[in-house]
C-alpha cells in the first residue's frame, strides 16, 4: 500500500527534489507571501514536505500519511490531495520563472521601460534607459538572446521618441534593425547548427525552412561584419553542412574565434560550439586523416581548461573515456595516466571503480601490459551500452595481441551477435562496430597463419564504411607484408 500510494513519482516531488537548499529557503518565503499565494492548505502541504527535502523517502510522502497530517479529521480523498499538489506545483513553477526573471537584469529593464513609457514619466524613463544601456556594456554572456534584449531596449527608446517628442523628428531606427537582424541570424544559425549536428550523428533529412539558403549565402558574402557569436555559429554550420568537402580554413576560423572570443559567450554556447568542433575533427580522423587527432585532442584540452567538460563536481564518464582514448592514440601515456588518476575523484561514486579500472586497463593495453589489463577488466561493471562495447573491443584486441585463439574466436562471434541485438544505438554506429570485428577476424587469420592475403584485407578496409578504429586496424595489417 505504501508503494502504491507514494508521492515520490509525482511531478511536484520530482521538481522539489531538484531544488538546492538555498532555493528551498527562497521558495519558503515565496509560497508564504500573500502577494503570490493566499491558499493556506497549499502552504501547509509545503510545510509537511519541506523537512523531507531533498530525498523525500517513500514512507514519509505516503499519500494517506500526508493527507492525515493536512486534514486529521477527514477520510482520505485523493482528488483533494491531487488538487493541492497541483496548486503547489504551479506555485513552484511560478517561483522558478520569477527567479529567472529577477536574475535577467536586461529583460527586467526592458519590461520596466515599457511600463514607464506607458505611464508617461519621461524623466524617470530616461534615467532607467541610461541604466539599461550601461548594463548592456557590462553584460557577461553574449548569446543570441543578448541581441534580442538589446533590440527590445532599443525599441523602447525609439517608441519613447514617438511618445515624448510628439513625432517632431524622425527616430533613428538603424540600431533597432541591426539588433533584430543579429538576433534572427544568431538564432537561425544556432538552430541550423544544432539540427545539422544531430543529422551528423543519426542521419536523416534536413528540415525545409524559410530563408535558410539565403542566410547561408548572405553570410558567405559578408560574415566579417557580424559579431563573434554569429560568426562562430556560421562557421559551425559550414563545417557540418558539407564535412566531406569543406575547406580546412573554416575549421581554423571556427577554432580561432572560440579561442579569441569564447569568454564573451555563455557556457552553453561555448560548450555547444566546441562540441561541433569535436564532431567534425572526430569524423575527419575516422576518415583516416590522422592529423585531425591532434586537433581533436587540442579541442578537448581547451574545453577542459575552460571548465566546459564538467561542473567541478561530476565528470561525465563519456568525456573521461574520450580524453583517455585520444591521449593513448597520440602516445601521450604520461599525460593520460595523470589524467586518469587526477579526475577519478570526480566520477560518480557508484561507477567510480569500474570506470577507473576500464580506462586504466586501456592504458595498460597501449603499454603492452596485456595481462595486467585483462586482470583489471575482470571486475568492471558498466554504465551503459557504449562502455560495454568498448570493454568487448578492448578485450578482443588483447586476445588478438596475445594470440589467444579460442578466446579470440569465441568473443568475436558473441560480440557480433551482441552488436546486432543493440536497439539503443544508431544503426550506423552498430555497423561501425560490426565491421571492425569482421575485419579483425580476417587479420587474425593471417596472424595465426591461416591466410596470407593481407593486401586484399587492406583494400577492403579502405572501402568498407562505416568502421571504427580504422587507424589501429591499418597498423595491424601493416605489420604483415602486403606490398
Amino acid at each position: 500500500m505504501l508503494l502504491r500510494r507514494a508521492m515520490q513519482q509525482t511531478q511536484l516531488i520530482q521538481l522539489l527534489s531538484k531544488l538546492t537548499d538555498a532555493e528551498m529557503r527562497l521558495f519558503d518565503k515565496f509560497v508564504r507571501s500573500p502577494y503570490f499565494n493566499s491558499h493556506q492548505d497549499t502552504i501547509r502541504l509545503f510545510e509537511i514536505l519541506k523537512p523531507l527535502h531533498p530525498d523525500f523517502p517513500g514512507e514519509k510522502v505516503n499519500k494517506e500519511i500526508v493527507f492525515q497530517q493536512l486534514f486529521p479529521e477527514q477520510e482520505y480523498k485523493d482528488d483533494l490531495l491531487r488538487t493541492l499538489r497541483k496548486y503547489l506545483l504551479k506555485q513552484l513553477a511560478y517561483f522558478l520563472a520569477f527567479q529567472g526573471f529577477q536574475e535577467d537584469e536586461l529583460m527586467l529593464q526592458n519590461y520596466m521601460l515599457e511600463v514607464l513609457a506607458e505611464k508617461e514619466v519621461p524623466t524617470y524613463f530616461k534615467k532607467q534607459l541610461r541604466h539599461a544601456q550601461n548594463l548592456i556594456k557590462k553584460y557577461p554572456d553574449k548569446d543570441e538572446k543578448f541581441f534580442l534584449k538589446q533590440f527590445l531596449i532599443e525599441r523602447s527608446r525609439v517608441e519613447s521618441q514617438f511618445i515624448y517628442e510628439k513625432r517632431e523628428k524622425t527616430p533613428d531606427l538603424g540600431a533597432a534593425h541591426n539588433l533584430l537582424d543579429h538576433y534572427y541570424l544568431g538564432a537561425k544559425l544556432e538552430l541550423l547548427a544544432s539540427e545539422l549536428s544531430t543529422l551528423f550523428v543519426l542521419g536523416g533529412e534536413r528540415t525545409e525552412s524559410l530563408f535558410t539558403e539565403e542566410i547561408i549565402g548572405h553570410m558567405d558574402a559578408c560574415h566579417e561584419k557580424y559579431p563573434p557569436l554569429i560568426r562562430a555559429y556560421y562557421f559551425s554550420v559550414k563545417l557540418l553542412l558539407n564535412p566531406e568537402s569543406v575547406d580546412k580554413s573554416i575549421f581554423i576560423k571556427a577554432k580561432e574565434i572560440l579561442k579569441e572570443h569564447g569568454q564573451e559567450f555563455s557556457d552553453k554556447d561555448q560548450t555547444q560550439l566546441y562540441a561541433y568542433l569535436v564532431g567534425y575533427t572526430n569524423k575527419k580522423y575516422q576518415e583516416g586523416k590522422r592529423e585531425f587527432l591532434n586537433e581533436l585532442f587540442e579541442v578537448y584540452q581547451s574545453m577542459l581548461s575552460n571548465d566546459l567538460l564538467f561542473d567541478g563536481k561530476i565528470f561525465p564518464v563519456h568525456n573521461y573515456k574520450n580524453l583517455v582514448t585520444i591521449g593513448l592514440r597520440l602516445g601521450e601515456y604520461e599525460w593520460t595516466e595523470n589524467f586518469i588518476h587526477e579526475y577519478k575523484r570526480f566520477i560518480p561514486v557508484e561507477y567510480k571503480e569500474g570506470i577507473f579500472h576500464y580506462n586504466l586497463a586501456h592504458l595498460y593495453f597501449y603499454q603492452k601490459k596485456y595481462g595486467e589489463a585483462l586482470q583489471l577488466l575482470q571486475g568492471v561493471d558498466f554504465l551503459d551500452t557504449f562502455y560495454q562495447l568498448g570493454y568487448k573491443m578492448l578485450q578482443l584486441k588483447i586476445y588478438y595481441e596475445q594470440i589467444e585463439v579460442e578466446s579470440f574466436i569465441g568473443l568475436a562471434k558473441t560480440f557480433q551477435t551482441h552488436i546486432r541485438r543493440q536497439s539503443g544505438i544508431p544503426e550506423a554506429r552498430k555497423e561501425a562496430y560490426y565491421n571492425f570485428v569482421a575485419i579483425l577476424r580476417k587479420v587474425f587469420r593471417i596472424k595465426i597463419g591461416e591466410k596470407t592475403n593481407a593486401q586484399e584485407i587492406y583494400q577492403e578496409l579502405q572501402e568498407i564504411q562505416p568502421i571504427i578504429e580504422k587507424g589501429w586496424l591499418s597498423q595491424k595489417i601493416g605489420e604483415f607484408s602486403y606490398a
